[in-house]
């Protein structure tokens, strides 16, 4: 269990210490499992295993004598609560079912208790369960599900919170550098989406002023020939939503048309369209308006930008017809 919890942890980018590791910071003159309170006494979450064992009770706490009698998982588990910790106590199934049967009658296993179940442990559960408010409890079947959890409380619920300077720690397994993670990548992802992911307003504004460019053309075209088969372009994609990215390479623009001419099948249809296109704008070269499979681009000889129906603009264009004249524009 330590192992896979250490294994995870480790994954997920934390620093985590194992009391009986190598690195784990002991107190001079103080019992090393006082040493666990010391450590915990500098973070703000604990994570509790409880299975059957109880573990060795010790009478010697160094500076914490309030725990004398107690073994080191009962102590740490009593020292988180006690001062205020945040604290996840997972316990194992068939541990919370033999509390299940010592609650109802205590003297169940007066004459023998299952295999390795110690009845202080049982004790401990039920410390826990009558104690107010009542702590954060979970059963688990193996390690596998104790990740399942610690993934929704610890990053879909945001449980390491912490004051500045608090480090978390994991049981006895602690997480020496996840605050300090945390708080850095929420300074640089704001600016590293400003400087990487986002288009910027003005490249976007740029953008939008060469598609409405195309559009005017159109639309004075039409002045010309109100009969024509195009009759309306309209920006679309994720530049007209304003959630563009700074890699985009095309303008996506939607195209209306009327006219029964207009063929149904989306390769026809893109030749169809170019060649509509290649019409309204008589000052472009054919190289600058160019089929693809399901969408004409037109590229601006002078930036290099395309403006691009794409897929679903094209796929719509067959049923977005209407009789003419229109009104209004529309």
């Amino acid at each position: 269990m330590r192992a896979r919890l250490q294994e995870w942890l480790s994954g997920m980018g934390f620093n985590p210490i194992l009391s009986e590791g190598e690195g784990f910071p002991h107190a001079d003159g103080m019992p090393p499992y006082a040493s666990c309170l010391k450590t915990m006494d500098e973070c703000t979450m604990v994570i509790g295993v409880i299975e059957r064992q109880y573990g060795t009770p010790f009478d010697d706490w160094g500076p914490f004598p309030q725990y004398k009698g107690l073994a080191p998982t009962h102590a740490e588990l009593r020292h988180a609560l006690n001062t205020g910790k945040r604290v996840l106590i997972y316990v194992q199934d068939g541990t919370w079912n033999f509390y299940d049967v010592w609650r109802r009658n205590p003297d169940a296993f007066a004459k023998g208790a299952p295999h390795g179940l110690d009845v202080r442990t049982l004790e401990v559960l039920h410390e826990l369960k009558t104690r107010t408010p009542e702590p954060w409890l979970s059963r688990y079947d193996n390690a596998s599900s104790v990740v399942a959890s610690l993934k929704s409380e610890v990053i879909n619920h945001g449980s390491f919170a912490s004051a500045k300077g608090k480090r978390p720690i994991c049981s006895n397994i602690s997480l020496a550098s996840l605050m300090r993670r945390r708080q850095k990548f929420a300074r640089v992802l704001p600016r590293l989406a400003d400087e990487r992911v986002n288009l910027k307003r003005d490249d976007a504004k740029e953008l939008r002023e060469q598609a409405n460019r195309l559009r005017e053309k159109l639309e004075n075209y039409l002045e010309e020939h109100p009969d024509f088969e195009l009759r309306k372009m309209l920006l679309s994609g994720s530049l007209a939503k304003g959630t563009a990215l700074k890699s985009i390479s095309d303008i996506d623009v939607g195209c209306y048309v009327s006219s029964e001419s207009a063929p149904e099948k989306i390769s026809d249809l893109v030749d169809w369209l170019a060649k509509k296109l290649r019409t309204a704008f008589p000052n472009f070269k054919p190289e600058q308006v160019k089929p693809k499979e399901y969408s004409v681009a037109v590229n601006f000889i002078s930036t290099g930008n395309e403006v691009d129906t794409f897929e679903r603009t094209v796929q719509l264009v067959s049923s977005m017809r209407a009789t003419p004249p229109f009104k209004d524009g529309t």
